[in-house]
């Protein structure tokens, strides 16, 4: 108001303007700073209170890591865009985490599966191991039968030539 008497001074020593409409203007300027100072801390306060929401929100889902959290503004303005930008946001990093650990279940399935695989494979081979052990028992046993009657063959072999020489000399003493 200190300003609004200086005016009215200035204005009644000028002698411009009567005293009366000099007042009445002052008091309509007061108004309407006092006014405006109203109207501007009002839209302040509500810019304020919510950014503040927003700022809780996001303080809120980086402690605690809920990405279904929602910002409910009800605005057409940046800051509305900026809410709605930001849920937007976590519904996407909510559709990824669920993404993740759909191919993480799938990952463990097929994990198990080639184990699975990995213990039967394990198994035959030792089935097959066991079979290829006993059929080189097997061979070697032959392979040794296959010696003693090669061996019994050339003992026959030599009886034999022993008796056709023994034969050829009994003929040969008969004929004399």
């Amino acid at each position: 108001f200190l300003f609004v008497r200086s005016l009215v001074a200035l204005s009644a020593l000028d002698g411009g303007l009567p005293v009366g409409l000099t007042v009445e203007l002052s008091v309509a300027f007061a108004a309407a700073l006092v006014l405006s100072g109203y109207l501007g801390f009002g839209v302040v306060g509500c810019l304020l209170r919510d950014l503040g929401s927003l700022r809780d929100a996001m303080s809120a889902t980086q402690r605690d890591g809920d990405l279904r959290r929602v910002v409910r503004l009800e605005r057409r303005d940046e800051l509305g865009r900026m809410a709605d930008a930001y849920n937007a946001m976590l519904a996407n990093l909510q559709a990824i985490l669920i993404n993740v650990q759909q191919a993480a279940r799938d990952t463990g399935m097929q994990s198990r599966s080639v184990a699975g695989a990995s213990d039967s494979v394990a198994r035959e081979a030792s089935v097959v191991s066991d079979a290829a052990a006993s059929t080189a028992a097997a061979v070697e046993q032959v392979t040794v039968a296959i010696g003693e009657v090669a061996g019994n063959v050339e003992k026959a072999t030599q009886a034999a030539r022993a008796s056709a020489s023994d034969a050829e000399h009994g003929i040969d003493m008969s004929h004399r």
